[in-house]
C-alpha cells in the first residue's frame, strides 16, 4: 500500500475525530469528567466519542488492521 494512501486513511480518521471534539467543544458546559484509574487519568464523552468516530473509520477503510485506543482497547 502507498504512504499516499495510508496518509489519506490518517487524515479522514483524524478529521472525523476533530468534527466530535469541535462539537463538544460548543457545548462543553454539559461535558462531564470522570477518573479512569486515578486522578491524574481522566475521561469524557467527548474523549470516547471522538475515539469512536475514528475507529470508525478506519475500521470501514482498512478493515483487517487492528486498533488499539486509548478510551476502548483493541479491535
Amino acid at each position: 500500500i502507498a504512504a499516499a494512501e495510508l496518509m489519506a486513511v490518517a487524515r479522514h480518521a483524524a478529521e472525523a475525530g476533530a468534527r466530535v471534539a469541535m462539537q463538544w467543544r460548543e457545548n462543553a458546559h454539559r461535558l462531564r469528567i470522570e477518573e479512569k484509574t486515578g486522578p491524574r487519568d481522566l475521561v469524557s464523552r467527548a474523549d470516547r466519542e471522538s475515539e469512536d468516530a475514528i475507529v470508525a473509520v478506519l475500521s470501514g477503510l482498512r478493515p483487517d488492521d487492528g486498533v488499539l485506543g486509548e478510551e476502548h482497547g483493541g479491535k
